[in-house]
């Protein structure tokens, strides 16, 4: 009972901890190209 429980946990934990990072992978990944005025070009 106790190892069914432990697996579990661990399935679920994981399951958690891949969805957060294919979230924070989608959010880097798929920013929008910002258009050239709002760029940073270190011009002044």
């Amino acid at each position: 009972m106790c190892g069914a429980s432990w697996v579990t946990n661990l399935v679920r934990h994981r399951a958690v901890a891949i969805g957060i990072a294919h979230g924070i992978d989608e959010l880097i990944g798929g920013k929008i190209e910002l258009p050239e005025q709002d760029k940073m070009t270190g011009k002044f």
